[in-house]
């Protein structure tokens, strides 16, 4: 809801003087400014987006920092993490299987974001393409499902190639196994997993960034309900 004075809005009458606007109203030049900087510009050339791109490249360095990602990963801002999960998925599958294949399967919990099932319909998946494995008590993936499933598939002839990990669900905050996954995933040879909507702050904070295993290799990171980075 935008409106130009909040405070006389039928909402704010009903809900009294606390009403806050739920969206953010670009009152002054310098609240208006950073969209303004990042939108609309022209970057089929350096010259004319280098401003913008400078600051692009930055951010990311500073997320790779605090993910403890190497110097040689690499990124890029989307526009939300809708975007952000399509483009992890099709980034993992041009990396791990090349073109589209009707074996290929990737797996994730019934807490996932339901953005990541739209981008898997968006690059072609199957609706079979995509497992759903139930979560345990603490809505986080059962590992051992997840185990069965992977197994199940291999030995029907199709390619298992991503697990879609959870570190802070939308419903729940719940945070997956991450190392229990990793392990499963080396054992399976599987190609990665994806971590998607990792709150930026628990990257920030000291110690946050031990909890990606070394098997987390492509990053959906909303920091959070900012701009969102995969790397």
């Amino acid at each position: 809801m935008y409106t130009s004075n909040p405070a006389t809005s039928p909402i704010a009458e009903a809900l009294g003087s606390r009403f806050l606007s739920s969206q953010q109203l670009r009152a002054n030049e310098r609240s208006a400014a950073p969209p303004t900087f990042a939108t609309n510009i022209d970057s089929g050339a350096w010259r004319e987006s280098s401003g913008p791109s400078q600051l692009e490249l930055t951010v990311l360095d500073w997320f790779r920092e605090w993910i403890g990602y190497p110097p040689e990963s690499a990124g890029v801002l989307v526009s939300g993490g809708s975007a952000a999960n399509l483009t992890a998925i099709a980034c993992a599958r041009e990396a791990i299987v090349g073109p589209m294949s009707p074996r290929i399967v990737a797996y994730a919990s019934d807490q996932t974001h339901s953005s990541v099932a739209r981008a898997a319909r968006h690059l072609g998946f199957r609706p079979d393409q995509l497992r759903v494995i139930a979560t345990d008590h603490r809505f986080r993936i059962r590992v051992d499902d997840l185990a069965a499933a992977i197994d199940a598939d291999a030995a029907a002839g199709r390619l298992p190639f991503l697990v879609i990990a959870n570190a802070g669900t939308t419903n729940s905050g719940a945070v997956d196994d991450l190392p229990g996954l990793a392990r499963l995933c080396r054992k399976a040879s599987q190609g990665c997993s994806v971590v998607q909507h990792l709150p930026g702050r628990a990257c920030i904070c000291l110690g946050g960034s031990a909890v990606l295993p070394d098997r987390v290799v492509f990053l959906t990171l909303p920091p959070h309900g900012d701009p969102i980075c995969h790397c």
